[in-house]
């Protein structure tokens, strides 16, 4: 018998699309961390996919995961991405008084990085990175021993939203005394 094409057979189809991976660091200052230093992050961003993308988003609300604003509103500071800013980047969502709590809002657009070379048989090898850097003033007087965490979320049309670990600095404020005891014999 002859085959006949029917238009309601079932068709399976295998995406794949950019598995992207997040990380968020610390730079400086490097040690104690205390009331009124200024903090320098990096986010790295890299795919494990087998396919790149050229239009995902990376953002950090600053005061998102902070009951009390810790940071300076307004002291947010945008630095290079990749060593640069590319010119199809669209940083304009980015706002120093932006985000919860006015603590500064970190989002950058149209980002794209290339798929990760997959040497069959060895593991995968992630991507070049994508880089962001910035950094952000903490207020004056801050508790001793208070934790303030943060975390950036990478998200687009055609990767998995993702979210870096969450990234935590205890605050160093406890003032240091030192004393010194003279005894004076008052009795001769």
């Amino acid at each position: 018998t002859p085959a006949i094409d029917d238009h309601q057979d079932r068709l399976q189809l295998q995406t794949q699309s950019a598995i992207l991976q997040v990380q968020k660091t610390l730079l400086s200052p490097t040690g104690s961390i205390a009331p009124g230093d200024v903090l320098t992050y990096q986010l790295q961003i890299t795919n494990q996919g087998a396919v790149g993308t050229d239009d995902f988003q990376i953002s950090d609300d600053l005061g998102a995961l902070n009951s009390t604003p810790y940071f300076v509103p307004g002291s947010l500071v945008l630095g290079a991405i990749n060593d640069e800013v590319p010119a199809d980047n669209d940083v304009s969502n980015s706002n120093p008084m932006g985000g919860t709590n006015q603590q500064g809002l970190v989002d950058i657009r149209n980002l794209d990085i290339a798929a990760a070379i997959d040497p069959l048989p060895a593991p995968v090898i992630p991507s070049a990175p994508v880089t962001i850097n910035y950094s952000v003033t903490l207020q004056d007087v801050i508790p001793n021993g208070t934790v303030i965490r943060n975390q950036a979320t990478a998200q687009g049309q055609t990767v998995d939203t993702v979210n870096s670990p969450i990234n935590s600095i205890t605050i160093s404020s406890a003032p240091q005394f030192s004393f010194s005891k003279t005894v004076v014999d008052i009795s001769g």
